[in-house]
């Protein structure tokens, strides 16, 4: 997801555990990937060891329909855990004993839904992700004036791209302008969210190098402030 709800890791960014996934064809240009996983889930420590032995199930669904000049897909992940933090504490020392204690605990699910379509250079992909976190009330974290409550989260984005006809003059050079439109609500407040306006240039001189250089206006919540500009280049190398 692009790019803030990765951060925020609304759907984990990395798990640790297993992953069962394959592909199954309709058609020669009609196919279904699916890919199931079995992990730690998420935390401080979840990617090197599960102290509270939950495991979290994730699920991933998508159906291409791929053509010669035009492409269609569209899928969803579901992730679904229940997470607890433990500190370990000394019972005693003689003889030595440590007891595990739940420290905050909640159950932790989230969804997201994605499709792309692609058509003679244009190219048009949109995706929704949203997570849902409900504290147990015996172990809810405390915050300033109260306890954290049970809080949703919410983030999509749409974008808008098209890889100008230019083969006849840069052969392989390829020079995609793009524009994008992204709301992210990160908080358990109904005022607290941002809009971001993005548009940019991507110039590919060969198949490993991109350039890169994108205008992004950011506005934020009346509670929050007025936003800002940024304008960011980059070049990317892969090999």
């Amino acid at each position: 997801f692009y790019p803030y709800a990765q951060v925020e890791q609304y759907i984990p960014s990395a798990q640790t555990g297993l992953q069962f996934f394959g592909r199954f064809f309709a058609r020669a240009d009609l196919y279904f990937d699916y890919a199931l996983t079995l992990s730690n889930g998420r935390g401080p420590t979840d990617a090197l060891l599960d102290l509270d032995e939950n495991k979290a199930l994730g699920l991933r669904l998508k159906l291409t329909n791929q053509g010669k000049n035009v492409t269609v897909s569209g899928g969803g992940y579901g992730f679904a855990v229940i997470s607890t933090d433990i500190k370990k504490v000394i019972v005693s020392v003689d003889p030595f004993t440590v007891e595990k204690e739940k420290t905050e605990s909640y159950q932790d699910y989230a969804y997201a839904v994605d499709a792309k379509l692609e058509l003679f250079g244009v190219r048009f992909q949109t995706e929704l992700v949203q997570r849902f976190v409900l504290y147990e009330n015996d172990v809810r974290p405390t915050v300033e004036g109260g306890y954290q409550p049970s809080y949703a989260t919410l983030a999509y984005y749409a974008l808008l791209g098209y890889t100008l006809p230019l083969e006849k003059w840069l052969g392989t050079v390829t020079i995609t302008p793009y524009f994008m439109y992204q709301y992210n609500d990160s908080h358990d407040t109904a005022r607290d969210y941002t809009h971001t306006y993005f548009a940019g240039l991507n110039i590919k001189p060969s198949p490993f190098v991109v350039l890169k250089a994108e205008f992004v206006q950011l506005k934020f919540s009346p509670d929050q402030g007025t936003g800002f500009r940024i304008v960011l280049a980059q070049m990317a190398v892969s090999f």
